[in-house]
């Protein structure tokens, strides 16, 4: 089956939960959480340009900002 292999969006705002993970919502209101404990050198602010990538086994990796990678989980 054909998957989506990048994704690109623009950030509408940005939490950080109670483990201190990320939640970004893009402008299309699709929402992804981080699911490991890398850290972000600078948080991700609105209108900053993202990409996500498929991983593998079917992960997914986000760079914010041209910044390293946290993995992440679609969750809306």
């Amino acid at each position: 089956a054909d998957q989506v292999q990048t994704v690109e969006g623009v950030v509408a705002s940005a939490t950080q939960d109670s483990l201190g993970h990320w939640v970004v919502t893009l402008r299309d209101n699709a929402v992804w959480v981080q699911t490991d404990n890398n850290t972000l050198a600078l948080r991700p602010r609105p209108d900053q340009r993202v990409v996500i990538n498929r991983g593998a086994m079917g992960g997914f990796m986000m760079r914010v900002n041209n910044q390293p990678g946290i993995r992440v989980r679609r969750t809306r």
